[in-house]
């Protein structure tokens, strides 16, 4: 494992559009906010919308291209929606880079996490994307602890979800994962998400009970959700209420909960909810006494 340069007062981020684009006004914003805390660079019409794209894909992947070659330390995402694994097959042809990047992002850019993880071995960020910042501030304040090398390591507050996580007394391991759809976008892909001796991570927005419970069975059947998965956390599950204003999300979650040997913890204020903090991917985690304990970068 590699570990990515921290932010000096000197350094400038690379922002890119690898998904869908944000509207003109939240990036303008967006960026008068942060202008005091870094430097940002960007192409200028890196977000100019195309059908369900930032830009074109293209361009896109010549904007990331441009970003992994660039002394810069941190890559950002603007923000997600679709369009990310599409630029994975190129990015397969690649030599590693000699220097590793830190990339941020979430929601469509699990597709990246799961590329830098598991091919080129990086850490990296799950956490707000650059759009999101206005509307994540305490979040955000923590990020750029975490960029700067001034927080080193976290803990969150967890809570059991089936009997096997209440006989955890501790457990080490890599967090992999994401948002749930994108990595059953996964399967079957040169990116498939790999998951064996890991603790897997797992967040949504917009998904109903039925459709949560469907994307569990598929990752199952396709031998994703094994027993020698560390342990499962949950993030966030949003919105995805049924037609009558019912939530069957959590009836899903706990179903698989008590159907697999894995200890399921939950309660993780992570992805597509009112708070979305910083989580490390790839890097050691720590599970005890009903706490995950993270490093950022080591």
């Amino acid at each position: 494992m590699t570990h990515w340069k921290y932010l000096s007062e000197n350094d400038s981020i690379s922002l890119i559009a690898p998904a869908s684009a944000a509207p003109l006004k939240v990036f303008e914003e967006t960026l008068d906010f942060t202008s005091t805390d870094f430097s940002v660079e960007y192409h200028p019409k890196f977000n100019t919308p195309d059908l369900f794209f930032a830009q074109k894909k293209e361009f896109q992947l010549a904007d990331l291209l441009k970003a992994l070659e660039s002394p810069n330390p941190v890559i950002w995402s603007l923000r997600g929606g679709y369009g990310s694994m599409r630029l994975i097959p190129e990015l397969m042809k690649l030599k590693k880079p000699k220097n590793t990047k830190c990339f941020i992002g979430f929601s469509d850019n699990t597709a990246l996490h799961l590329f830098f993880n598991q091919k080129w071995n990086w850490p990296t960020l799950h956490g707000i994307n650059y759009s999101s910042i206005l509307g994540h501030q305490k979040e955000y304040q923590e990020l750029k602890k975490v960029l700067t090398g001034q927080m080193k390591e976290k803990s969150f507050k967890l809570k059991p979800l089936n009997a096997a996580a209440k006989e955890v007394s501790s457990l080490e391991g890599v967090i992999t994962g994401g948002n749930l759809r994108i990595i059953q976008s996964s399967l079957g892909t040169p990116w498939q998400i790999k998951t064996k001796g890991k603790i897997l991570f797992l967040e949504d927005v917009g998904e109903r009970g039925y459709s949560l419970d469907r994307m569990f069975e598929q990752l199952y059947q396709a031998s994703i959700l094994t027993p020698d998965i560390k342990a499962i956390i949950l993030g966030a599950f949003s919105e995805g209420l049924e037609q009558n204003g019912n939530d069957l999300k959590g009836r899903a979650l706990k179903r698989w909960s008590q159907l697999l040997n894995i200890p399921f913890f939950h309660n993780l204020p992570c992805g597509h909810g009112s708070k979305n903090f910083t989580l490390p991917f790839n890097t050691p985690s720590l599970i005890e006494s009903n706490r995950l304990i993270t490093q950022f970068n080591h």
